[in-house]
């Protein structure tokens, strides 16, 4: 099991990683259905992507569960 917050940099881009690795999709991708997880939207648009990471951080603080559901779950989304 994977029990991971998405609560800084450094945890964001392992998360990526993580989602890259169980996927087998490059980074790119990992990154979208991340933020697909953490913003719970189906498409995410270029004004999503273009936020920061500290955005996307507070963003993911602000999920009432953590990223030991959301993993599975980006997984599925990809």
């Amino acid at each position: 099991m994977i029990d991971l917050q998405v609560s800084n940099n450094k945890l964001f881009h392992r998360s990526v990683g993580i989602v890259a690795l169980f996927s087998g999709q490059d980074t790119d991708v990992s990154t979208t259905s991340l933020l697909r997880s953490i913003y719970g939207k189906d498409e995410i648009d270029s004004s999503i992507h273009a936020r920061s990471i500290a955005e996307h951080i507070s963003m993911a603080a602000k999920a009432v569960v953590s990223l030991s559901f959301k993993i599975p779950y980006t997984l599925h989304l990809i």
